[in-house]
Order: structure tokens, then sequence, then C-alpha cells
């Protein structure tokens, strides 16, 4: 029976639809261009994966069936027209960077792929996905309310191409990436944690416009920032290591 609710979330899958999200938001005019490989998800069919999983006897299937009923929508779209792919993938980076959080960028062996949430109090609303896989450009939205540790749980077990993008989440752990006390108070010290594979990267800390402010080395998972000198505002944290980029927001009050 376990087997059984696997391969039926994996064939969920191979559903189309109207899309929603930022897919119906920024690439609606590729939906109904036949070379256009279009996938859509619909939240009724998450929640039947849930229902089948529900009367699963196993504990790992039950949290799974949990995280399916709570998710909303997934739509991705592949376009597969080369001249286009940089274009549009550096204008939807322009465009999601004003509503979302960017959680990850990878640059590898020609491919890059971007990876942003829109987060709160530690839910995650939607997590996006921009990137230029093979020269195709790609989009993909993943909407519900959803524990981002549970996200990268989840498409470990689904065996699907559409969902590798989201895979990176578990191959490189962006959700281990902590900044505390956050927001914190004007003079005093920030720790930064990273994930295992981030250490000897660098830690770079920027004002909300990009200016660089300063660099350290991330000797061991948990690093110490101090904000003397900073004036109070918004901030963000860059960890950089090779070619995988993870970043997060800081808040200095007074």
């Amino acid at each position: 029976m376990k087997n059984l609710f696997y391969a039926f979330v994996l064939t969920i899958f191979s559903s189309s639809a109207f899309a929603q999200g930022i897919i119906e938001r920024e690439y609606a005019h590729y939906l109904d261009k036949d070379e256009v490989t279009h996938v859509y998800v619909s939240g009724k069919m998450f929640d039947f994966a849930a229902t089948i999983g529900k009367g699963v006897d196993d504990e790992e299937v039950q949290q799974l069936s949990d995280f399916a009923s709570k998710i909303e929508s997934f739509s991705l779209i592949k376009v597969p027209n080369k001249d286009v792919a940089q274009g549009e993938f550096k204008k939807g980076m322009k465009s999601i960077s004003s509503d979302y959080d960017e959680l990850m960028r990878v640059r590898d062996d020609g491919t890059k792929l971007a990876l942003f949430v829109d987060e709160e109090d530690d839910v995650v609303f939607e997590v996006v996905g921009l990137g230029v896989v093979d020269g195709e450009f790609m989009a993909l939205s993943l909407i519900g309310e959803m524990d981002l540790n549970k996200i990268a749980e989840f498409v470990s077990k689904m065996d699907n191409d559409a969902l590798a993008p989201l895979k990176r989440i578990g191959e490189f752990k962006p959700n281990e990436v902590k900044v505390y006390p956050n927001p914190t108070s004007k003079g005093s010290d920030l720790t930064v944690e990273i994930p295992e594979g981030m250490v000897e990267g660098d830690i770079t800390l920027f004002s909300a416009n990009g200016t660089k402010i300063k660099t350290v080395k991330a000797n061991n998972k948990n690093v110490s920032l101090s904000t003397n000198e900073l004036a109070a505002g918004n901030y963000f944290i860059e960890i950089q290591k090779d070619s995988v980029t993870m970043k997060k927001q800081v808040i200095i009050i007074e």
C-alpha cells in the first residue's frame, strides 16, 4: 500500500490545467503554445492523495499525506526556445525580487536555478523556481501552507523531472540557514547558522540597496557578526560557496 501511495502521488504530476501563481501572472502568454511543456496539479488532486495516504498504516506516509493536504497547486512550464531563455530568466528575477525572499541560487554545468519563497513566521505560502536548464527556460510555483523542511522531504520521495529543481532544497539545505536574533538591536551580535556544506564559504552583509558592508569566512556552522557601526534598517546576508548562494534578510532596530 505504501508503494501504491507513492505511485499515485507521482502520477498526479502528469495532469494539465490553467496555471496559478507566478505562472499565471508572468508567463500566461506561453500556455497556449504547443511546444511549451506545462504541468499543473490542482489542490483537489493533492487532497485526493492525502486521503489515500491517511489509510496507510505507515508514519512516513502519514507525514507526507499531511503535507500534501496543505498544498493548493503545483505549476510548471518549460520553454524550449533557447533564444529567449536568458532574457526570460533575467526578466523573471527582476520582477519577483520585490515580492519574494530569495532562498538559494545555483549555477553549475551551464544550469542556472533560483528559488524564492513567500514566507512569514516560518510558514511558506509559495515556492517559486526560475531557471535555465539545458538552454531552456523553466518556471515553477508550489502554493500552500508548508514547512520548508517538509518540502525537501516530500520531493525527495518523488522520482519526477518536474520536481527536480525543488530537490535542490534537500541537496543544499538552505532551510538550515538561521540568523538570530532577528530583528536585533543596534550594536548586538548576530549569529549566522549555516548548513555543513556551506562551511568554508563566505558570509557577506549587504545593505538593502545592495551595498557590500563586510565579508567574513565561515570557518564553522555558527558565525558571529557584529552590528556595531550599523544604522537601524533592513539588510541581507549572503552565504556563498562555489556555485551555490543562499540569502537571509536581517532587520536592525534602535
